[in-house]
C-alpha cells in the first residue's frame, strides 16, 4: 500500500514537472544555461556504471551531458544511502562537480524499484555556487546503465555570486 502511494506522488510530481514544461521554448531546452541563470530546465544525462550499492563514497554515477555550467561534465552524484534508493525512503545524494572548487549540492532521490526505474530528485541547497540551489527532476532510465535528469532548477535571489 505504502509503495502504491509513492509511486502515485512520483506520477503526480512527473506530470507536475511536465506541465511546468509546456510554454518553455526550445532556446531554453537546448541552449546550455549560463552561471548568471537564475532559473530554468535541467537537462542531465548520468552514467551509473560506478553504482555498485557499496556504502558511501562508493556507489555514484558520473554526469555525462548537461545543459547547466555549475554541473560540468564528470560531476559525480554520490549516493549515501544506495542499498534504499530503489525503494520508497530513497537516498540522500550529494553533487559534487569535479575538484571541488565549486562546492556541492544536496539532494535527495527515490526510485520506484519497476521495469523503468523511474523515480524523483529533489536538490535544496549546498555549498559554494549551490548556495541557493533548488531542482526538482524526474528521473528515467535510458537503458543499460543510462538515466536522465529533466526537471527544472533555480537559485534564491541573492545567493549566486
Amino acid at each position: 500500500m505504502k509503495q502504491r502511494r509513492t509511486f502515485s506522488l512520483v506520477l503526480v510530481a512527473a506530470a507536475t514537472l511536465l506541465a511546468s514544461f509546456a510554454g518553455t521554448g526550445a532556446a531554453s531546452a537546448s541552449s546550455p544555461q549560463t552561471d548568471s541563470s537564475r532559473s530554468g530546465t535541467l537537462r542531465i544525462t548520468k552514467d551509473c556504471t560506478g553504482f555498485s550499492g557499496n556504502p558511501y563514497p562508493q556507489s555514484y554515477c558520473v554526469i555525462t551531458a548537461s545543459n547547466l555550467n555549475v554541473i560540468p561534465l564528470n560531476s559525480k552524484v554520490l549516493y549515501l544511502q544506495p542499498t534504499e534508493v530503489a525503494t520508497p525512503a530513497g537516498s540522500d545524494v550529494i553533487l559534487d562537480p569535479p575538484g571541488n572548487s565549486s562546492g556541492r549540492a544536496f539532494g535527495h532521490c527515490a526510485l520506484v524499484a519497476s521495469e523503468d526505474n523511474a523515480g524523483v530528485c529533489t536538490f535544496s541547497g549546498g555549498t559554494k555556487d549551490f548556495k541557493g540551489f533548488h531542482a526538482t527532476v524526474v528521473v528515467a532510465h535510458q537503458g543499460g546503465v543510462l538515466y536522465s535528469w529533466t526537471g527544472t532548477y533555480a537559485f534564491e535571489a541573492g545567493c549566486r555570486r
